[in-house]
């Protein structure tokens, strides 16, 4: 009956019976519970066994009855709590956040967060990576001391394991491990099924969880409640972004970086920033890049006669470690209070975007990093495919490009400039 809910397209709905009538013991127990976690868990267990499949969410949640409109958190429950385990850079430490967030509202567990232990880390001799300590300081001085959570309740009830060392569930923990810690010595469904024991027991547990969790079918429909959960705490800044302010993130300076794109005036900021309109009345361009260097920081400088490079400092308190966190803390916040953003491939400010202010956010339609294709106030820009000003139809369930690389887009032909 799930699968044939009116909101479903014909695809998902068939998708939906397909997922249903297939199901296995995990599938069965998933299904049982429903909700988001049933979403969450069902993707994760095919993101890692069918490549690319984790993105027909909208046919999970039929069969698991998850509407996100009407999500709330679960009462409070004393007896578990989730422990979200940050590494790597500050953008990557958002998604284990918001992840694990999310796993303590659905199922009214306490929660807390704490940087990745020595023990835990993929590096040899064991330690925890320099970056992850920076990114850790920018995300207290973000959100706040106290966005760390329970740690009380952390320290009371969790045991220390070790995946390396194959240790994944005793003494009341559970352990679920993606990347970087797990070198798949426990298959990652085993960890899933493990995992969703450990929620329905009655007995006291703690869940511990270690991964990068960027898939955005683990988040569509929830930037709302995401929000709610994740505020910025108060800052003073040396400067704020003014209303009529295009505030732009570069992240790679002059090539692409092993996976990531480069995002350039040519291919990206030269489709982009020429059609604003209303025109701003100053772009401000937020990134660590050289201005007189070869590259994307000084084309945009020669090609945008209203640009500048901002340097955004906190001002109101001490920001603890070296001073790069306080750096990144700040440009955070700034972009976070921009109006009108366009961002790159970065998780950096993919987060700024999604939990800011913006209500128009230019932003990759082709990426490695998760794409907010139904939210409200995104245009996307395909850079592979050279297609631009594309925006969500959510009765076609696809994105609408308005522009190439050479002009406008007419139906499914490209109208090309005459020359």
């Amino acid at each position: 009956k799930r699968c044939e809910h009116p909101t479903l397209t014909a695809t998902a709905r068939a998708q939906c019976r397909r997922l249903v009538d297939g199901r296995g013991a995990f599938a069965d127990a998933a299904l049982r519970r429903g909700g988001w976690l049933c979403r969450a868990l069902l993707v994760m267990q095919s993101a890692h066994h069918s490549k690319g499949k984790e993105d027909h969410h909208e046919a999970v949640d039929g069969a698991c009855g998850f509407v996100p409109a009407y999500w709330r958190a679960a009462p409070a429950d004393a007896t578990k709590v989730v422990v979200a385990v940050a590494h790597n850079g500050l953008g990557n430490q958002l998604f284990q956040y918001a992840f694990g967030r999310l796993a303590a509202l659905e199922t009214g567990a306490s929660f807390a967060a704490r940087k990745m232990y020595d023990r835990e880390g993929p590096m040899a001799p064991p330690r925890v990576p320099p970056h992850t300590i920076e990114g850790w300081n920018a995300f207290k001085a973000i959100f706040g001391e106290g966005a760390g959570g329970d740690t009380d309740t952390m320290k009371a009830s969790c045991a220390e394991l070790t995946p390396t060392k194959k240790e994944y569930a005793a003494n009341g923990t559970t352990l679920l491990v993606e990347r970087p810690a797990d070198a798949r010595r426990l298959a990652f469904a085993k960890q899933l099924r493990a995992f969703a024991e450990a929620l329905d027991s009655k007995e006291p547990a703690c869940l511990t969880i270690i991964g990068y969790w960027q898939r955005y079918a683990l988040y569509a429909g929830l930037r709302g409640p995401l929000r709610d959960a994740m505020p910025l705490a108060e800052t003073e800044l040396s400067e704020d972004p003014g209303p009529d302010d295009v505030v732009v993130h570069v992240r790679l300076c002059d090539g692409p970086v092993h996976q990531y794109s480069y995002f350039s005036w040519e291919n990206y900021f030269g489709h982009v920033l020429p059609r604003l309109s209303p025109p701003p009345r100053a772009v401000k361009i937020v990134t660590a890049c050289p201005q007189r260097k070869p590259g994307v920081v000084r084309d945009l400088l020669a090609n945008v006669p209203n640009a500048e490079v901002v340097a955004p400092r906190i001002v109101n308190r001490k920001v603890a470690g070296r001073e790069n966190a306080a750096l990144v803390a700040a440009d955070f916040v700034y972009m976070a209070r921009a109006r009108r953003i366009v961002v790159t491939e970065s998780t950096f400010s993919f987060w700024a975007a999604f939990l800011g202010r913006a209500d128009e956010i230019h932003a990759p339609g082709a990426s490695i990093l998760p794409i907010p294709l139904a939210e409200p106030g995104y245009v996307f820009h395909d850079v592979k495919s050279e297609r631009y000003w594309g925006r969500w139809n959510g009765t076609k369930r696809n994105v609408d490009y308005a522009y190439t690389g050479e002009g406008e887009v007419s139906g499914a032909r490209r109208r090309r400039r005459r020359r």
